[in-house]
């Protein structure tokens, strides 16, 4: 850190400290786009810093600095502000990855409700250019997604448009993968710097948010394999029928991270016993490839669409673990990577295939993959989702599209939204007022609009 006190003519290299440590220490080492800095306007000598690892204020010209600590506050600061209304500087506002907290107090006590008001939610999605793989789910009148930085969380309907506020379903760290499944249960993928992730699955008791139990992580059982579903792509077995040899339904398909391995999360009705047995595998490629999209409708055949742009059709049994065989594309597609695969029947699926150059929208007619994205502008998708079997929905960035004819065109469906939402994934729902589509998104939170 420089100090200048001749207006900027010489500079001094101070070496500050919080209690007796040096700061450089404490701040934390990111410093790329958390680092920033506030004077107080009556008494230039003190100053705060925000860093990666939160707030430091100095009443010494920064010589040395106190750490706060409160609940209130978040890790990653990106801005602060004395305000300069108060004369004695003990009223700053606070801008980090946990929104805006303020204090009048010099530090004492912050307050962070100003939060509920600012539609600033960043949910993450399918297509991993964000970082993280997330989705958003919905379930009777429970809407839940995963949030950078900020856990996963849910909220409820409590009327045609009126949502109860978000509430975490388990705390800090990055949000992920949430899913809602058969069993009333909901899957969670939480991911901790320096801890990895794990697949959690938490029971809905009274269909109300704030009776979701803290759960337990999804058991794996396979010999001499992972003894958890790390950062695993996710979906929701849409109308279950196939079983396992002990007779319990297959309520969702996944596949760890980087891997070329498929498993079924299988359990008593009522979302006993749940865990996740290896049902099958995707054949290896001469160049390093892994699963980046999964789909099943009813559980006897999984589609399965990598990173390198291949695309697996599985057909599991109950004696053991099948090898997928391999679809084939229409002669006019370029190379993508399949993020995700939207099952409407056992013989009808959509899926966001992302290419370099161009993106493309594919629809399986049972037998292979072709094009199905007349009308729209080629650029990647985030999203996928449907109400029925003709109405199908999907996003890129700035704009939502939809076509009610199974994916033979399609027509842009972005009223209302702001120039670019940054949308990030998209569910269907049936509300008491009417049918819904929920659009999450990176930055912006959640917006809802009526389907005719």
């Amino acid at each position: 850190m420089l100090r200048s006190s001749d207006g900027g003519r010489s500079w001094a290299l101070l070496s500050p400290t919080v209690g007796g440590q040096p700061i450089s220490v404490l701040a934390g080492s990111q410093g790329e786009y958390n680092n920033c800095i506030a004077v107080a306007p009556g008494d230039p000598s003190t100053l705060a810093i925000g860093w990666q690892n939160g707030t430091f204020l100095s009443h010494d010209s920064g010589a040395t600095f106190t750490q706060f600590q409160n609940a209130n506050l978040h890790s990653d600061v990106h801005s602060l502000t004395f305000d300069s209304a108060d004369p004695t500087g003990r009223t700053m506002y606070i801008g980090s990855d946990g929104g805006v907290a303020i204090t009048r107090d010099g530090g004492a006590t912050f307050d962070s409700t100003t939060n509920r008001q600012l539609a600033n939610l960043e949910f993450y999605s399918t297509f991993v250019t964000r970082d993280f793989y997330g989705t958003l789910s919905v379930q009777r009148d429970l809407i839940a997604g995963g949030l950078q930085d900020n856990s996963n969380v849910v909220c409820q309907l409590t009327g045609p448009s009126t949502l109860t506020p978000w509430a975490p379903i388990d705390g800090g760290c990055d949000g992920g993968v949430v899913i809602f499944v058969g069993t009333g249960q909901v899957l969670t993928d939480l991911v901790c710097a320096g801890q990895g992730s794990n697949l959690w699955a938490r029971s809905l008791h009274g269909r109300s948010l704030y009776d979701i139990d803290s759960g337990a992580a999804v058991s794996v059982r396979m010999p001499n394999g992972p003894a958890v579903l790390l950062s695993p792509i996710l979906e929701a077995v849409v109308s279950p029928v196939f079983k396992n040899q002990a007779g319990q339904l297959m309520y969702a398909v996944a596949s760890p991270f980087n891997t070329l391995l498929v498993f079924g999360l299988f359990a008593n009705s009522d979302g006993a016993g749940l865990h996740a047995e290896l049902i099958g595998t995707a054949p290896d490629a001469s160049q390093p490839d892994s699963i980046s999209a999964l789909g099943s409708f009813d559980g006897t055949t999984v589609l399965i669409g990598t990173g390198a742009g291949r695309a697996f059709q599985l057909v599991p049994t109950s004696s053991g673990p099948a090898t997928a065989a391999a679809l084939s594309f229409s002669s006019d597609l370029l190379t993508g990577a399949m993020t995700r695969i939207l099952t409407i029947s056992p013989t009808l699926a959509f899926a966001n295939y992302n290419g370099t150059l161009v993106s493309r929208i594919v629809r399986f007619d049972g037998q292979s993959w072709s094009g199905s994205d007349q009308g729209l502008p080629g650029d990647p998708y985030y999203a996928l989702a449907n109400f029925g079997d003709q109405l199908i929905f999907t996003a890129t960035d700035d704009r939502v599209f939809s076509s009610r004819n199974q994916g033979q065109n399609w027509m842009n469906a972005s009223t209302g939204l702001p120039r670019r939402p940054h949308c990030a994934d998209l569910r269907t729902g049936v509300t008491p007022g009417g049918n819904v589509l929920y659009l999450s998104t990176f930055g912006r939170s959640l917006w809802a609009a009526g389907i005719p």
